[in-house]
């Protein structure tokens, strides 16, 4: 299950994952966060943030590139515009993500990535680690300033099973 913010004007989406993620959950749920938002707020967001530090649970199921191919082809079909360059869009979004805190959970994580992994999808070190928690990835990013906004509601969602 996840939770999610969008911050527009900074162009980030905050993504946080609780309990189980045992097959494509980060994918799923960006196609679902992706099919509620407009054509233009899909393409103000730049930077996407997935939160895995609750994660309890997690397998490799659906590590393989084909559903990779298909996720990324049904993801390109949501930015397509007329005026719009969705390739040139979507190559340019950089997804980071903060490390389960389960060490067995965050080995199995770290298995997913080097599997489907794409250069876009990182984590910048911060003093060669990887970041602790949001608000230490945040600050690396430069985008402190969001911290205080990620006291409020946050946007429930569950991935659908498609």
């Amino acid at each position: 299950m996840y939770s999610y913010k969008t911050f527009f004007d900074e162009g980030v989406l905050v993504t946080k994952f609780y309990g189980e993620y045992i097959s494509d959950e980060g994918d799923k749920s960006l196609l679902d966060v992706c099919k509620a938002m407009t054509i233009d707020e899909r393409y103000a967001i730049k930077i996407v943030i997935w939160d895995l530090q609750d994660v309890t649970a997690m397998s490799i199921i659906d590590t393989d590139h084909a559903r990779v191919g298909h996720f990324e082809n049904a993801l390109f079909k949501l930015f397509e515009h007329p005026g719009k360059d969705a390739a040139e869009h979507l190559q340019a979004v950089e997804i980071y993500h903060i490390q389960p805190d389960d060490r067995a959970v965050g080995d199995i994580f770290r298995e997913r990535i080097e599997r489907v992994g794409r250069a876009t999808r990182k984590t910048p070190l911060i003093d060669g680690n990887n970041p602790r928690g949001l608000s230490e990835l945040l600050q690396s990013l430069d985008l402190l300033k969001l911290q205080p906004l990620l006291a409020g509601e946050w946007q429930k969602g569950e991935p659908s099973a498609g």
